[in-house]
């Protein structure tokens, strides 16, 4: 996420390419690995507050989960694309603004 111009835009566009019930993965480094390697850590580079991942996903997806994994350096963001009864369609998820 930390070498795309919108997270949240690039998080919205996974969504409806998967089924119905699906899982989605995102796994990237934390801050604290950011600032070690010099990288900006906020999406313009300017210091500022850092983005939340949570705030990433989508307000339609259900079972959200945010975990940091490998010793801090990374963190594992999962949720889950509405089943397909609440689905408009295939691939399609109400509330999702793209």
């Amino acid at each position: 996420m930390g070498f795309v111009a919108d997270p949240r835009d690039a998080v919205a566009e996974m969504a409806p390419v998967a089924r119905p019930g699906a899982q989605v993965l995102v796994i990237d480094e934390t801050e604290r690995v950011a600032r070690a390697y010099g990288r900006p850590v906020t999406r313009t580079g300017a210091p500022g507050p850092t983005v939340n991942p949570m705030l990433l996903v989508p307000p339609c997806m259900v079972e959200p989960e945010l975990a940091v994994v490998a010793k801090g350096e990374l963190y594992r963001l999962t949720f889950r694309t509405p089943p397909a009864a609440s689905a408009e369609g295939r691939g399609q998820h109400p509330g999702l603004e793209r």
